[in-house]
């Protein structure tokens, strides 16, 4: 009788000791697929923060690159010059030029020139380099110059100037002529005006229209970071 007390209690024992360790088993799998699933969400979302990062950084750059030369106006102009040094000199090219819309008493410009000289003994030709900077009535500006005759005679010029201006279209300027070698007919001291064709009021509208058509697509690609914008109206 005790022998079969024994082998129950020991059969209940292993029994329970089966049961807790199959409860063990299920426990340690469910804190496994637990684990796997809180991993693979935290992987998923850390995936699509991520992407939503690239996508917001992206959209700025885009905004950033459209607002970059937003409130600069810029162009390429006919410009044309006359220079006494002497004698008479005429120039004539293009330029390329930009001004702030919030200064737009200031304008600066590169110009290239063709340069055809008479200085009473021959003709020259020639080309310049000039970098013209403007207030509202004030310009300087340094020219860069190679002339010849295309036999014996040449010579780099390099030449400061200031003067009067208009908005930087027509400058009246004193400039002083440093050379490489002599050219007969040159003078050190010389007058230059130049004229700038530059039409504002076209310039202007175009800037505004483009104002308008960046912020309004600005609004669109804004309402992707939760920001909204009024609506915008310009005449």
């Amino acid at each position: 009788m005790k022998i079969i007390n024994l082998a129950t209690l020991l059969f209940i024992l292993m029994t329970c000791a089966s049961v807790n360790l199959k409860a063990q088993n299920d426990t340690l799998y469910k804190q496994r697929d637990t684990l796997k699933f809180n991993t693979e969400n935290v992987i998923k979302t850390t995936i699509e923060i991520a992407y939503k990062i690239k996508q917001i950084k992206g959209l700025c750059e885009a905004i950033k690159i459209d607002h970059q030369s937003l409130f600069e106006i810029k162009g390429n102009y006919f410009n044309m010059g006359y220079t006494k040094q002497g004698f008479n000199s005429f120039e004539i090219g293009i330029s390329k030029g930009k001004r702030d819309l919030f200064s737009i008493t200031r304008f600066q410009e590169i110009h290239v020139n063709a340069l055809f000289l008479r200085n009473g003994y021959e003709k020259l030709n020639g080309i310049s380099v000039g970098i013209s900077k403007s207030a509202a009535l004030f310009n300087k500006a340094i020219e860069f110059q190679y002339v010849t005759n295309f036999s014996n005679q040449r010579s780099l010029i390099l030449r400061p100037e200031f003067g009067i201006t208009f908005f930087g279209s027509l400058t009246v300027n004193y400039g002083y002529n440093i050379m490489t070698s002599k050219i007969p007919g040159f003078t050190p001291n010389v007058l230059h005006i130049r004229y700038t064709k530059q039409n504002f009021k076209k310039k202007i509208k175009e800037k505004l229209f483009q104002i308008k058509t960046t912020l309004e697509h600005d609004k669109e690609r804004l309402k992707q970071l939760g920001i909204n914008i009024p609506q915008i109206q310009l005449n």
